[in-house]
């Protein structure tokens, strides 16, 4: 199995799970600007912004209802995996943003 041990690779990595999540958000609109999903895919981008500089390929994806919190979690899972000291000194506050975000998602999850 291949291992992903450098932090560039992982910071890689978390941003292009956040690219995707934010994707999934944006389609999760459905073309709607007012929607509190375009607001979030626009939060989520800044956020993979800061933790990589990537270039979106603005692939269409389908839209999913948990495609956004699979993709977030999945994002902050390899940012926790990166160890202490090794990361950028800002990486605590973009793992507590993803995990504040993930959290706002879980919560509309839960919305009837």
């Amino acid at each position: 199995m291949n291992t992903i041990t450098d932090c560039t690779q992982l910071l890689d990595l978390a941003a292009d799970h956040l690219a995707v999540a934010a994707r999934h958000a944006e389609a999760n609109a459905c073309g709607d600007l007012t929607s509190p999903w375009h607001g979030l895919a626009g939060q989520i981008r800044l956020v993979a912004g800061g933790v990589a500089p990537i270039c979106d390929d603005d692939e269409p994806v389908t839209p999913r209802p948990f495609g956004v919190e699979d993709h977030l979690s999945a994002a902050l899972t390899v940012l926790d995996s990166i160890p202490p000291g090794s990361g950028p000194p800002d990486l605590l506050v973009w793992a507590w943003r993803v995990a504040d975000i993930l959290s706002l998602v879980t919560a509309w999850a839960d919305e009837p």
